[in-house]
């Protein structure tokens, strides 16, 4: 496949932001369902992990209310076991980077 995601050297200049779920998994913030039920039956990964850079494997979705799923993927690095997760299939994103964050209002001041 030429477009499939590799590992690459997280020797110096390691970049968490830059790990998670691959694009093709993700649109406008929340899971892709179909490309999430695929890559839990070809047993493919979704992405790599935020801590060791490992690959991520999806399990499968379950319902919480009507036509809501939860999706959860693990680290496959059994010295990691990271579990992340996306209720409701909505991907949360935050940063401590003060390049990251919004503008807001001023604190203390």
């Amino acid at each position: 496949m030429a477009d499939q995601e590799t590992l690459g050297e997280e020797r110096n200049g390691f970049d968490p932001l830059a790990h998670g779920l691959w694009k093709r998994f993700v649109d406008n913030g929340c899971v892709v369902h179909g490309a999430w039920l695929r890559a839990c039956a070809e047993g493919s990964f979704v992405g790599t992990c935020r801590i060791c850079c490992d690959y991520l494997a999806p399990r499968h979705p379950h319902e919480a209310r009507a036509g809501r799923y939860d999706y959860e993927y693990q680290c496959r690095n059994v010295q990691c076991g990271q579990i992340y997760n996306a209720p409701g299939g909505r991907m949360f994103v935050r940063s401590s980077r003060s390049s990251e964050r919004g503008s807001g209002g001023t604190y203390g001041t």
